[in-house]
């Protein structure tokens, strides 16, 4: 399976706590300048995807200790003002058609970030055009230490176009 993406940025970082996880997640929530963005993590179970996330949608949102994984829900929102985030779980999904049997894809619109863990294992196609990409790899190095990889790119030119979502 493979991304098309122009890389313009690569970045590790070693943790060595679960605060210092959060708080990456949060440096990285500074950086989102273009929406939508899609940030794809990926790392085995307990390596601090969520806890990354809860760092990100703390500084992202302004809110703090809101974030609950999605391992059984799938999918969960949160938003502040005019900022939105979906977080998504597909470790327990098949295939693309999973996706539209849980609605996930009239979540997606040009004005959220959407942050998906186990996001790799689908095919790189069912991404909407232009979409920028983040990847955050998570490796177990020690019972409280962790290497994250990060890369950017700057846009996917894979598949889908957005749907338009109106809310009532």
């Amino acid at each position: 399976m493979s991304y098309i993406v122009s890389k313009v940025f690569e970045e590790s970082f070693q943790s060595d706590s679960t605060q210092s996880t959060a708080r990456h997640g949060g440096i990285w929530a500074k950086k989102i300048t273009k929406l939508p963005r899609l940030i794809l993590l990926e790392g085995a179970v307990g390596s601090g995807k969520t806890v990354w996330v809860q760092g990100f949608i703390s500084t992202y949102l302004k809110k703090k200790n809101i974030v609950s994984s999605p391992s059984y829900s799938l999918i969960n929102y949160y938003s502040a003002g005019k900022k939105e985030v979906i977080h998504a779980d597909f470790y327990r999904l098949q295939s693309a058609d999973d996706l539209e049997s849980v609605g996930f894809w009239d979540l997606l619109t040009p004005k959220r970030v959407i942050i998906v863990e186990w996001g790799l294992s689908l095919s790189s196609e069912i991404w909407p055009k232009g979409l920028s990409i983040d990847v955050v790899s998570f490796e177990i190095l020690s019972e409280t230490k962790r290497l994250l990889k990060i890369k950017s790119s700057g846009f996917f030119n894979g598949g889908r176009g957005f749907r338009k979502v109106t809310r009532k």
